[in-house]
Parts: C-alpha cells; structure tokens; sequence
C-alpha cells in the first residue's frame, strides 16, 4: 500500500488495524452487490477515510479489489447473502438503518439528525434499491440535487453521506 499516511508506512496491516480501532466510529456501510462491480471499492475507501466500523458486501459475486487499493486488509469487511438478514443483523445491535435513493424519500441528508448507530445501504450503478429493499430499511433517505440527472453514483453518495454523519458526531 503506497498510499497512506506517513504515520502508518512500514507497518503491517494487523498493526494498522489496532491503531484504528479506538479511533472508528459506529457507522456502517452496506452495499449490494447483486449485477456488477462498480464503485464500491470506492465506498469501502471513503469508508477507511471517515473510519466506519464496518463495510458489508451483499450478494455473490467477484468483486475487483484493485480499487481498494488493499484498504479491504484494514477494514471490517463482511459479505452477506442477502439484505434482510444483513438489515436484522443491524438492528440486533439497535442500528438505524437509511436506504439510499436517488429521488423521492422519507427526509433529505440536511434535515436529518443520524443516531451514532447508523447504517447506510446503498443500491447499484443503475440500479437503485428495489421497493422491496427500501420497505427493509427504516427511512429512506436523499441527498437534495438542482441539476438534470436524477442522483450520484453510489461513490459520491457514500462519500457525502459520510461527510454529514462525521460533521455530526465530529470525529
């Protein structure tokens, strides 16, 4: 890993971890992973910048870690069959679990207040969380837009979205 901060060159992946721990937050992200993969190597890095506890993979299927940039060696990364077990998962452990949409939600990022306990589920690149997915969560939940395209891809989004959580608990 070249890429990382001076502190932390030379040192080995379990090392990094250690250090982390007392440092992350209570934030999870959830991604689905049931077409292609595309930008959620980019939410797992987002992830390690704003230290999120956890980063669940949904789904089968490969998925290209060069865009990790071994950052899946730091992280809590989990994979999960499907979402509704990944979603009872969360609230066994009194998470508060936001779908995130591109259009139409229950609250907008700037009005909403987050729990510590947040979990985010993101759909795919061109295909958004089905009503079925979005009825799992406990609040849908949208970043507010003026331009023409209807929403973010699903890096952007994680990215903002995690801005807003750490902004609010000030990690």
């Amino acid at each position: 890993m070249n890429n990382v901060r001076d502190e932390f060159k030379g040192m080995y992946p379990e090392e990094i971890r250690e250090k982390l721990a007392p440092l992350r937050t209570d934030l999870v992200n959830v991604c689905l992973h049931r077409t292609k993969d595309f930008n959620k190597s980019s939410v797992l890095r987002a992830g390690n910048a704003f230290l999120a506890s956890e980063f669940i993979l949904v789904g089968a299927g490969h998925i290209d870690a060069r865009g990790m940039l071994g950052l899946h060696h730091l992280e809590n990364f989990k994979r999960a069959d499907n979402l509704e077990e990944t979603v009872a998962y969360l609230h066994e452990r009194d998470y508060k679990v936001y779908a995130v949409v591109g259009e139409v939600a229950d609250t907008v990022l700037y009005d909403e207040i987050f729990p510590v306990k947040t979990a985010f589920v993101y759909g795919e690149e061109g295909y958004p969380l089905a009503p079925e997915d979005i009825q799992l969560c406990d609040a849908s939940i949208s970043i507010p837009q003026r331009g023409v395209d209807r929403n973010l891809n699903t890096a952007q989004n994680g990215a903002v979205f995690m801005a807003e959580y750490s902004r609010q608990h000030r990690v």
